[in-house]
Formats: C-alpha cells, structure tokens, sequence
C-alpha cells in the first residue's frame, strides 16, 4: 500500500530539484542564453519605389577612408560610418548592402551616399544629417586623473614641440594656421603618437579622426585641441526622393537623441568631442579665413574697376552718393 506524501514533502522534494537543475547547468533562472532570447524585430518603414530594392538599404561610398569606411582582417566592410549606415538600416526594418565607387553626382545605383558635405548639396542632391565631424587636431598626454586638458591657445602652444608626419596635408595646416611651435617630422601618424607616448613630444597633430582611433592604442593619450574649420559629414539622397531624405534624416535624428549616434562614435573614436567646432585652438587662423584674406587682397580686374568707378563716382570723379561710398569701402574690406 502507497503511502500518502504530505503537501509540505511534495514542496520540498521541488525545491530540491530546482536546486540541482541549476547546479548542474551552472545558470541562473534568471539569465536566459542568447538562443533564448528572441531577436528585436523592427516594422518595415521603407519599401519601393522609395528605396531600390525591397528589404534593403543600398549605401554608397566614394572609396575606403579609414576608420570610416575600411576593410577589416577578415575582407569585411567595417568602419565608423559603416556601423552608422547600419544603424539607420536598422532603425528602418531594412538590411543594407553597399556600394563602392559611388558620387554624389551619380546616386542612381544607390539610395543614399556616405561621407557628403555641404558642397555637394544643389537642385538634385540633399544632404541630411550631421553624424560626423573631422579637422585637423592636436593630441597629447592626459592629465595626472585622467582628464584631457582645458582649452589651448596658440599662445599656450608657442614653446612646445609637436609631432606631424612629413609631408601631409596636416603638416601644410599646422605652418598655416599661426601655431609656431618647432615641428618634429615622422613617416606617419601611428610614428607621431608613439612619439608622444614616449615624451619625445608634447602634441601630436594629425586628422581628429585618424588620430582618436589609433590612440585608442595608448590609454593616456587625449584629444587637446582642433586648428582648422570643421569638415561636417552628412548623407547624399535624391532631393526629389522626399520620403528617404525626411526618413533618414528623422532616424540620424532620433539616434543623436537616443544617444545611438554617441556610442558609435565613442566605439570608433573613445572620447574624441561629437562637436570639434566647439573645440578649436583659440587664436588660429583657419583655412576658411585665410582664404577670404587671400580673395580680399587680390587686385582689382578692369572690369571690376570700371563698375566701382561707374557705381560710386559721378563724370567729373566725385561720389554721388556717402552710402554707396561706404558700401564699396565696406565689400573691399571684406
């Protein structure tokens, strides 16, 4: 005859079991492995004729421009503003392909552009977005906590010795841009950063991009300083496809909100500034102004003489007129 098992037995005989379940798989109830968790299913948002093909974003870039867009160990595309493309795609319910040698000129193989700035803008191409910005820039050893320093100035800069590779576009901006410092010249950037990690050098100056993802490498190197105009990245679309550019431009948007964008970049470039207009060298000279200079101080042609003589002077040489006599003596100056 069987004997009846009692309430309280039954439960202890349960926990019990549950005990050794989960001593024998050595996991938690409440940590579900990843195969156990669903993935994060996003509505479709984009379809045709919106986008080229159904399903999938197709992303062009002009050619790889490392760490934006490069090629990694194993032949895959990766990149900065390969993960943001992805991130848009992702946002949108879509996949995404992407397509090399694309222009901003020629956007029929591809629904939008990586890497596109202002000056490609016109009647048939928008640019939306802001997910990057690049200048050149100065690096240095971080502070005793940790911290990058406080603001620079060319003052501040006038005694120390900054790294640059010989030759470079970096090199032509820093002789440029009213930094007088001594220049030490190297083969290359990753040369210019050890160099400073080794105290050769104060600062070591190269493209804010470049030089955020390989100083990755060297936990006390920091960002200090940008010394020239910021270049603004955006994304190139057909200006007559409404939908994609209001689409994309409202998904880099919510990623900037969302803070989305802000881990990307972080991913690539540790603790660069999103912003580097907010961060430039104070009392620079920046390409932009030295080109504004260079146009102010060119010669008057005959043509523009005649029309000045002809806007400002009456037949017998007086002015006509105080106001158009200061309007030309203002368009001079600037």
């Amino acid at each position: 005859m069987k004997k009846a098992i009692s309430a309280s037995a039954r439960l202890r005989a349960l926990a019990v079991a549950l005990l050794l379940a989960v001593s024998l798989s050595g996991c938690s109830l409440l940590t579900p492995s990843r195969a156990d968790v669903s993935p994060e299913q996003t509505l479709v948002k984009l379809t045709t004729p919106t986008i080229k093909t159904k399903g999938v974003l197709t992303v062009g870039y002009t050619n790889e421009d490392a760490p934006q867009v490069c090629t990694d160990a194993n032949g895959n595309l990766t990149g900065y503003a390969v993960d943001v493309a992805r991130a848009i795609a992702k946002s949108q319910g879509l996949s995404v392909t992407f397509v090399s040698g694309a222009s901003a000129d020629d956007l029929s193989e591809v629904d939008l552009m990586l890497g596109a700035t202002t000056d490609d803008s016109s009647g048939t191409v928008s640019v939306a977005g802001n997910y990057l910005e690049d200048a050149p820039a100065l690096f240095t050893k971080a502070s005793a906590d940790g911290s990058a320093p406080g603001s620079l100035s060319v003052q501040d800069l006038s005694s120390a010795t900054i790294a640059v590779q010989d030759k470079s576009q970096t090199q032509d901006v820093l002789a440029k841009c009213g930094i007088s410092a001594q220049q030490k010249t190297y083969s290359d950037v990753n040369s210019c950063l050890d160099a400073l990690a080794k105290g050769e050098v104060q600062y070591a100056a190269c493209d804010a991009t470049a030089g955020a993802y390989l100083a990755r490498a060297h936990a006390d190197i920091v960002f200090a300083g940008a010394f020239d105009s910021t270049t603004t990245y955006g994304l190139a679309m057909k200006t007559t496809n409404a939908e994609l550019v209001k689409a994309i431009g409202d998904a880099l948007s919510q990623m900037t909100v969302d803070g989305t964008l802000d881990a990307i970049h972080q991913a690539w470039y540790g603790s660069l500034p999103m912003s580097l207009s907010d961060a430039t060298v104070s009392g620079i000279t920046t390409s932009a102004e030295r080109k504004q200079a260079e146009e102010a101080a060119k010669p008057q042609t005959a043509t523009d003489a005649a029309g000045a003589s002809s806007d400002g002077a009456s037949a017998d040489g007086t002015s006509t007129s105080s106001t158009d006599s200061s309007a030309s003596t203002t368009d001079a100056a600037a």
